[in-house]
């Protein structure tokens, strides 16, 4: 769905045999990767349609696949529930959440880039492909009407079935370790479930458990086959350059836990 939304900006998705690819049309390899769901992948046309692109890709394997066309480069955890396993946290007195609006664009993006120490640009292209687009929610926690805390969170109903995501949960390091984190994740959860997910997968996006707060409600889980193939990342990424057509982008693969 990402690459769908950003097809207007030069993304885009599809499949090749043994992956579902997507590409955001960003210049960032996190932003453009393809998940691997069976043996053999056609490499040779992951890297040519990258190419076309123009950008630099990695691929998600899932670790019990005999399958490394890549360097390693890092193993990501990812925690699944299921509506029967989510638990409620309120949040800290003070603290109020709501979904996001377009126009909080410019002050979800600054928080994020605050939050995990990346450059506005091209983070704030990333979070706006999706921000506002029926699929997705963005949530705000707010004390005193100022963001201090933030989390994506998508809707699908593709291959593994009625499933949500959640994503870049980050809490301003001001407001640490008060549950603000655990509390928000919970909300999102509970709106992903009351929506008809059967399961929701959250993916850790820095060393720091989930952005830097702690969130109980995420405990590793095996409720089914689509979440168990979700429940840990191990990334690899390729060495081999991409054809004359576009030489500075390197080719990637990525491996999941």
């Amino acid at each position: 769905m990402d690459g769908r939304a950003r097809a207007a900006r030069g993304g885009g998705a599809t499949r090749v045999a043994g992956a579902r690819l997507m590409s955001s049309g960003l210049p960032a390899r996190q932003w453009n990767s393809g998940d691997v769901v069976s043996l053999p992948v056609d490499v040779d046309a992951a890297r040519r349609w990258y190419c076309e692109h123009v950008v630099p890709w990695g691929l998600v394997v899932p670790v019990e696949l005999d399958f490394a066309p890549g360097d390693y480069l890092f193993t990501k955890r990812c925690m699944g529930l299921t509506p029967a396993s989510c638990s409620s946290f309120e949040p800290p007195a003070g603290v109020c959440f709501r979904e996001a609006k377009p126009s909080d664009l410019d002050a979800y993006a600054a928080l994020d880039a605050r939050v995990f120490g990346s450059p506005i640009e091209p983070l704030r292209s990333w979070i706006g492909g999706s921000f506002g687009t029926p699929g997705w929610t963005h949530w705000l926690a707010e004390v005193e009407g100022g963001p201090i805390g933030m989390l994506r969170a998508q809707r699908t109903d593709l291959d593994g079935g009625p499933c949500g995501t959640i994503t870049g949960v980050g809490v301003a390091e001001s407001h640490r370790r008060r549950g603000i984190g655990a509390a928000l994740t919970s909300r999102a959860c509970a709106v992903l479930f009351d929506s008809g997910a059967t399961g929701t997968d959250m993916v850790a996006t820095t060393s720091r458990p989930m952005g830097g707060c702690r969130v109980p409600v995420a405990r590793p889980s095996h409720p089914s086959s689509a979440l168990r193939g979700r429940m840990a990342r191990v990334a690899r990424r390729t060495s081999t350059a991409c054809q004359a057509a576009a030489p500075a982008v390197t080719a990637g693969c990525a491996k999941r836990q």
